[in-house]
């Protein structure tokens, strides 16, 4: 038809999710082709703040109502100490707000072959190994020679102490 003007008209082109711009562009290669709407991802509107997730505008996958899909990355989540395992949990009320990241203690991970220690996986202590977390406390307890004439002691860093239990007989 010579003559005649179509003007766009964005406001019919509503796929009601927030994560979308939703344009009227019939002349666009990826336009609907029954009512020429075209409707655009854009991912910094599914941003959760939270460093861990992957933040993605997926009208298939996502969110009903914004279409916003926040894929947890556990690979995001690393505070660098063997003795804890790390995971992207945002939904937990033990995870950093900031990050979505939770920081879970594994006291097995922690072990320095000595009996008379209690060894943990204490990473908020300011007495733990800065490189693993891991706190080991010496247990006097464990240590006894049956001996009513001596201190027993756990010292496993005093050079006379058993190598083994880490016991001292003083």
């Amino acid at each position: 038809v010579t003559g005649c003007l179509f003007t766009p008209d964005n406001s019919v082109c509503n796929d009601n999710l927030s994560c979308t711009t939703d344009t009227c562009d019939p002349t666009n290669g990826n336009a609907d082709l029954v009512t020429g709407c075209l409707f655009t991802s854009v991912n910094s509107r599914c941003n959760d703040n939270l460093s861990c997730t992957t933040d993605t505008c997926d009208p298939i996958n996502g969110a009903i109502g914004t279409g916003c899909l926040n894929t947890r990355d556990n690979s995001m989540c690393n505070d660098n100490l063997s003795c804890t395992t790390d995971t992207c949990s945002p939904n937990d009320g033990n995870a950093a707000h900031v990050t979505g990241c939770r920081f879970t203690s594994v006291n097995s991970r922690c072990n320095d072959n000595l009996s008379c220690t209690t060894d943990t996986c204490s990473p908020t202590n300011g007495f733990a190994d800065p490189v693993t977390g891991c706190l080991f406390t010496p247990d006097n307890s464990v240590c006894n020679d049956n001996l009513s004439c001596t201190t027993d002691t756990c010292d496993p860093t005093n050079g006379n102490a058993d190598l083994v239990t880490g016991c001292l007989f003083t």
